[in-house]
C-alpha cells in the first residue's frame, strides 16, 4: 500500500477543518482496514479450523465484510459463533473522520473502497489518486 496521500505535505495542503481534510482521514482508516483486513482474516481462518478441528462446524456467513469477521454454526439463533471486529481510527491537526455526519463518513468510507477494490483490479491502476479524481468517477 503507498501512503503517500496522507503524507504531512499532503495533509498540511488540505484547509484545516474542510471536509476535504475530513475525506481524506476517512479514506486512511479505510485504506488502512483494507490492508489489515487481508491478515487479520487469514489468520482468524487458521483459527476457526483449529476450534473446528476440536469437534465444532463454525462456517463463514454472508455478514462478513472488511474489519467484520463473522462465524457461526447453526442458523439463527445460532448455536456457536465467533466473531472478529476491527475499529480504525484516524484524525489531522484537530480534524477526525467523526467530525463529519454519519452520512458523509459512511458515503466517504463506500465511495473509497469500491474506488480501491476497483483501481486494484487493474494491472496499473493509480497508486494514489486524489479525491477530485473520485468525484469525477462518480
Amino acid at each position: 500500500m503507498n501512503y503517500a496521500r496522507y503524507s504531512k505535505q499532503a495533509l498540511d495542503a488540505l484547509p484545516p477543518g474542510s471536509a476535504e481534510l475530513k475525506r481524506r482521514v476517512v479514506e486512511l482508516a479505510v485504506d488502512v482496514k483494507l490492508e489489515l483486513h487481508a491478515a487479520i482474516a487469514a489468520k482468524f481462518r487458521e483459527i476457526v479450523a483449529s476450534i473446528n478441528s476440536l469437534g465444532h462446524d463454525l462456517r463463514e456467513t454472508s455478514k462478513s465484510k472488511e474489519g467484520e469477521i463473522d462465524f457461526a454454526q447453526g442458523a439463527d439463533p445460532c448455536l456457536f459463533y465467533l466473531c472478529c471486529d476491527t475499529t480504525i481510527s484516524s484524525g489531522f491537526h484537530g480534524t477526525s473522520g467523526i467530525h463529519a455526519t454519519p452520512e458523509e463518513q459512511e458515503k466517504w468510507q463506500e465511495e473509497w473502497a469500491c474506488f480501491r477494490e476497483k483501481t486494484q483490479a487493474e494491472p496499473d491502476g493509480p497508486a494514489n489518486p486524489d479525491s477530485a479524481s473520485l468525484r469525477r468517477d462518480r
